[in-house]
Order: structure tokens, then C-alpha cells, then sequence
């Protein structure tokens, strides 16, 4: 049953990583038993092609099924979030990490919330955000707050970081 669901996993994986999401949702759907890394998985498949409903569903049915997320799992849900523009829901589910799960959010999960706060005309919440986190901002997080800088002229970076 282990080796099933382990051999399944990495199908299920590499399906994703192809872009064919019916056969790792039919893979997914045969196995007798999944654990996160099936979920996330699959999860991730869709959250990448950006099919936004499908993810929340996803995560909906996991959590039912007593699954609990962790950090990928939050990854994957964020970037889902970001790419379709949600930032109240993004918020909600970065507060999750920590409130409900007890997860340390990490620096891909920062990069979500800031890319989606600059993309959505928060820059100066994003710049506050970035202060205010425990890790260092990367380069992405960077490349957002200056590229949002660049499309308004009348923002300046100093002002930003005062």
C-alpha cells in the first residue's frame, strides 16, 4: 500500500509537471489512500495552469478529508491567489499559515503576498510587509516593488522606504 501510494505520488507529480492534468486527476482519483504529498501535488498542477476554483476546491476536499496543509501546500494556494488577483483571500490564507496551522511562513509565501499587493497597486503595503517580515526580501520581491516604481512615475523608491 505504501510502495502504491508512493509510486502513485511520483506519477501523479510527473503528470503535472506535463501539463496533463486529467491523467494525474484520474491517477489521483484511483488511489486507495492519499496523504499530502498527493494533495499538494495535485494542488499545485492546477494552481499552475491557473485554474483559481479548482485549487480552492482541491483544498476544500483535503482539509474534509482530515488532510492538513503545510507549506507548500500554502505555496501553491498563494500563488493561485496571486495570479488571479484575490488579495483579501491571500491574506487570508497567509494569516492561516501561522493562526491555524502553526506553520512559519517562508520566503516563497512572502514573495506571493508581496508580488500580489505591488500587481494590485498595494506597493506601499507590500514595502511595509517586506520591512516588517523576519527573513530578507529576495530579489523577486525587489524586482516587483522597483518594476511598480518604474510604471508610475510620480512614486519614488525613497519614499517608499521611509
Amino acid at each position: 500500500m505504501e510502495q502504491e501510494l508512493r509510486i502513485g505520488n511520483m506519477l501523479i507529480d510527473f503528470y503535472v509537471k506535463f501539463s496533463l492534468l486529467a491523467e494525474a486527476q484520474v491517477l489521483f482519483s484511483r488511489l486507495v489512500t492519499r496523504d499530502i504529498i498527493s494533495w499538494t501535488a495535485l494542488l499545485g498542477g492546477y494552481a499552475h495552469k491557473g485554474f483559481t476554483n479548482d485549487v480552492f476546491f482541491i483544498f476544500g476536499r483535503m482539509k474534509e478529508e482530515g488532510i492538513t496543509p503545510n507549506a507548500v501546500t500554502f505555496v501553491h494556494v498563494l500563488y493561485a491567489c496571486n495570479h488571479a488577483g484575490l488579495v483579501k483571500k491571500s491574506q487570508s490564507y497567509f494569516e492561516a499559515i501561522t493562526e491555524e496551522y502553526g506553520l512559519t511562513p517562508e520566503i516563497d509565501h512572502y514573495t506571493c503576498i508581496i508580488s500580489l499587493l505591488v500587481r494590485a497597486g498595494h506597493t506601499d503595503k507590500a514595502v511595509s510587509m517586506m520591512r516588517k517580515m523576519p527573513i530578507q526580501p529576495d530579489l523577486v520581491m525587489w524586482q516587483a516593488v522597483l518594476g511598480a516604481c518604474s510604471k508610475r512615475p510620480t512614486m519614488e523608491l525613497t519614499d517608499l522606504l521611509h
